[in-house]
């Protein structure tokens, strides 16, 4: 199954302006690209920038819309707490998997980018996080999480994501970046790593069920496990 960001270019001028930016933000980080590089890649006029979206920033302003709606409707899409917790928690992350894989760029940009100088991203942020609490935060409590707990807050606020945002990170850079060419341009290893993915290799729908159910079982069970520890040892004390 293939990202949708490696489909063909659209003929719609701003459609162009939002990948390419979106590409460029994923592989160099939004600081270092400037607007002209945005505009070269997408193969449109420097004004079409300022016509369309204003500036840099409120082109990674609309990615960011973009990604926090799509996200937003992949939460809603796990019911409610009429749902018994697990098939809530299988349903969720399924959906959420689904949304990185379908929108890999938009959603690595939103997830990692935080320039903390343009306040308008910040209320985006904070806007998206108040919506999607508004739906995850019975679920939370149906797991016996407590976000107004600073430690079940630290520990758990996020958690997830960064788990699924973590490993389409390293999906992408698989796919995408350039590799050193030869073991000469590197250090010496200091110790065992994992073998290398296969060339071959492919992030499948087998891939992503074994993924997701794993992921069910480890979040799931592993929440309430810690959840249930903690409580125990604080009863103790």
């Amino acid at each position: 199954m293939k990202m949708k960001s490696r489909g063909k270019i659209p003929a719609d001028p701003k459609q162009r302006i939002f990948d390419a930016a979106a590409k460029l933000f994923v592989r160099k980080g939004y600081e270092a690209v400037g607007v002209r590089e945005i505009v070269k890649m997408a193969k449109v006029n420097i004004a079409m920038v300022k016509y369309y979206f204003g500036s840099k920033s409120g082109i990674l302003l609309e990615i960011m819309e973009t990604a926090y709606q799509k996200y937003h409707q992949a939460s809603r899409g796990a019911g409610d707490e009429t749902k018994p917790p697990e098939e809530r928690t299988r349903i969720f992350i399924r959906n959420i998997v689904r949304f990185f894989e379908e929108n890999t760029e938009i959603a690595l940009v939103t997830f990692n980018t935080m320039p903390f100088d343009i306040p308008e991203v910040l209320c985006v942020k904070k806007k998206w996080a108040e919506l999607n609490y508004s739906v995850l935060g019975s679920h939370f409590q149906q797991l016996s999480i407590d976000l107004n707990d600073p430690v079940h807050n630290s520990v758990y606020n996020g958690f997830l994501g960064s788990m699924i945002l973590n490993h389409f990170q390293r999906r992408y850079a698989i796919e995408h970046m350039k590799q050193p060419q030869g073991d000469e341009q590197c250090e010496e290893p200091v110790g065992r790593m994992p073998k290398p993915l296969p060339k071959s290799f492919k992030f499948d729908g087998t891939f992503y069920d074994q993924y997701s159910e794993l992921l069910v079982d480890q979040y799931y069970y592993g929440v309430r496990h810690a959840i249930m520890k903690h409580k125990e040892r604080n009863s103790v004390v």
